[in-house]
């Protein structure tokens, strides 16, 4: 948290079950799951990260 305080960035958060009021970022969530994370297997977590950087 200390990055974001010294960026000046603040954390402004959706309602739960509330997609609709961030519809950018749940349609790129839903990307990423489906057309990336969904073709491979991944046997750790590590490897997981490894992929998605």
């Amino acid at each position: 948290m200390s990055w974001v305080a010294h960026q000046n960035i603040t954390f402004r958060f959706i309602q739960p079950g509330k997609p609709q009021q961030n519809a950018y970022i749940e349609r790129y969530n839903r990307t990423v799951r489906y057309n990336w994370l969904g073709q491979h297997l991944f046997s750790s977590l590590d490897e997981l990260q490894g992929f998605v950087e």
